[in-house]
């Protein structure tokens, strides 16, 4: 039997409608869940033509689809107040879980400081730097959105103390930073 018009719109879904798409955005949901335990999730976001975040959301949306149909029609409501609910709660669903996917996402971020970036930012000396081979000092810059401490030496014949405004020049051996005064500055640190 073909759904009927009432008012030039069609009728509301009938009630398997609302429990298949529970059930189904329900699997759903539990094999994403039960995939990333075991690792079937390689954390390669956006590749491929079905997006894992878009099928989260799918997933979220038919299921507050199905759950919100079945659970309003069970109050009595009229088809019509259960399609609106339905479709609103599946809405809000899906909207929820791409906004939390998308701030889980950024943890995913690697948060390995970089000392190569350093080059040509200013810092402050936070452990005196010894005179030009004499031994290794500390200094403190902003890098990558944080404060960082790193090992720092100089070619300046007097040493460096604590405090005193200096700008990166170079990186040695991956972890050491090379400075030079910057009298024109203030340093990085209160």
């Amino acid at each position: 039997m073909a759904a009927a018009a009432v008012g030039g719109s069609p009728l509301p879904a009938p009630p398997s409608v609302y429990l298949a798409c529970a059930v189904f955005g329900g699997l759903l949901l539990l094999l994403q869940l039960v995939g990333g335990f075991v690792g079937a999730d390689d954390g390669h976001h956006g590749h491929g033509v079905l997006q894992l975040p878009s099928l989260r959301v799918l997933a979220a949306a038919l299921a507050g689809f199905g759950l919100a149909g079945m659970g309003v029609r069970a109050t009595g409501a009229s088809p019509g107040l259960v399609a609106m609910s339905a479709v609103t709660v599946a809405l809000i669903a899906g909207v929820a879980v791409a906004a939390l996917t998308r701030l889980l996402l950024r943890f995913e971020r690697d948060g390995t400081v970089r000392l190569s970036g350093a080059v040509g930012r200013p810092a402050t000396v936070y452990v005196p730097i010894p005179p030009a081979g004499a031994g290794v000092g500390k200094v403190q810059l902003a890098l990558q959105g944080r404060v960082v401490e790193a090992a720092a030496v100089s070619g300046e014949p007097a040493a460096l103390a604590t405090g005193a405004p200096v700008v990166v020049v170079d990186v040695t051996d991956g972890a050491t930073l090379v400075v030079v005064p910057d009298p024109s500055a203030s340093g990085v640190l209160p």
